[in-house]
Order: structure tokens, then C-alpha cells, then sequence
């Protein structure tokens, strides 16, 4: 499985721009968890 070095790249810019997790994952709907996750995997 290959893995895009750009996954995870949405929610960081996200969190970067709204300075929480709760708040990004509002707006790209999702749960916090899910983009913690994402940005693990970057």
C-alpha cells in the first residue's frame, strides 16, 4: 500500500489555521480523533 507523504496535510493547515483540534474537525467534519490521527500519520 503506498502512502501519500501529502495525507494528513488539510487537517494540520486546519488545525494550524483554527489553533484547535475540536474546532478543525468542525469544519472539515470529522472527529477530533480523526484528525489527530491524520496528522500522526504525516
Amino acid at each position: 500500500m503506498n502512502h501519500d507523504p501529502f495525507d494528513g496535510l488539510t487537517e494540520f493547515l486546519a488545525v494550524a489555521e483554527h489553533k484547535s483540534f475540536t474546532v478543525a474537525a468542525t469544519r472539515l467534519a470529522v472527529t477530533p480523533t480523526a484528525v489527530s490521527h491524520a496528522i500522526k500519520l504525516l
